[in-house]
């Protein structure tokens, strides 16, 4: 929370990161409201707590859009690469294509997409003072 506030105003939310979010969110709801759902101990109610406070999180920050000149870069990438992680890729080339850095705790990913993108700026914040 710190960093976010010290970065006010300069922290976006990746478009890819929230449909990944909203997707996970959406699909919790639908396997509790099913007739044999997996996780017998959630309740639906829980699930829709879960979702609306996902919304309420994400509406924070602006959202970083997933434009053509990022799926260009995204589509440019070697093959091998998006084996990593297709939208860890997006994310990134998102990030390139805006001029901005990735704040990620998947520093592994990124790194081996940055092999491929050396364009792009990634930090884990929670190494860094």
């Amino acid at each position: 929370m710190r960093r976010i506030t010290e970065y006010d105003g300069l922290v976006y939310l990746s478009a890819v990161a929230l449909r990944e979010a909203m997707k996970a969110a959406l699909v919790a709801v639908a396997d509790a409201e099913s007739p044999s759902p997996r996780y017998k101990n959630v309740s639906v109610a829980d699930t829709y707590d879960l979702l609306i406070g996902l919304v309420d999180r994400a509406t924070r920050f602006p959202v970083l859009p997933y434009t053509n000149d990022a799926d260009a870069l995204f589509r440019a990438l070697p093959k091998n690469v998006v084996r990593v992680g297709p939208r860890d890729c997006r994310i990134a080339t998102s990030a390139v294509a805006s001029g901005m850095a990735v704040v990620t705790a998947n520093t592994q990913h990124f790194a081996q997409i940055a092999e491929a993108l050396p364009e792009l700026r990634s930090v884990d914040w929670r190494t860094v003072g």
